[in-house]
């Protein structure tokens, strides 16, 4: 009982827009899981690093599986390289004076 409600407190700490908390146990365990790396792995494609990392998390939060932790992973470099890229934007579009 104690590691269900701190899979339920883990779960809603990821999710900071659930309007209700999913319950988790044994028997859904493995859809959930399953059901959040289909929704990661579709961000992730679609390049929302945000939004898949978000996903991946709230999947290793219920099974031990070293996909998901890969994925984060990938994510974290993903928006790293962004955000660097970002940066080296403005640089790359001034104009030469003439």
């Amino acid at each position: 009982m104690k590691q269900l409600l701190t899979i339920l407190i883990l779960t809603f700490a990821l999710n900071s827009n659930a309007q209700e908390i999913p319950v988790i146990t044994v028997e859904n365990r493995d859809s959930l899981y399953k059901a959040w790396i289909t929704e990661a792995d579709s961000a992730f494609s679609s390049r929302q690093y945000e939004e898949s990392k978000k996903l991946y998390l709230r999947a290793a939060t219920i099974k031990t599986d070293r996909y998901p932790n890969d994925k984060i992973a990938e994510c974290d470099a993903l928006i790293q390289r962004e955000k660097e890229l970002l940066k080296q934007k403005p640089k790359n579009n001034q104009n030469p004076e003439k």
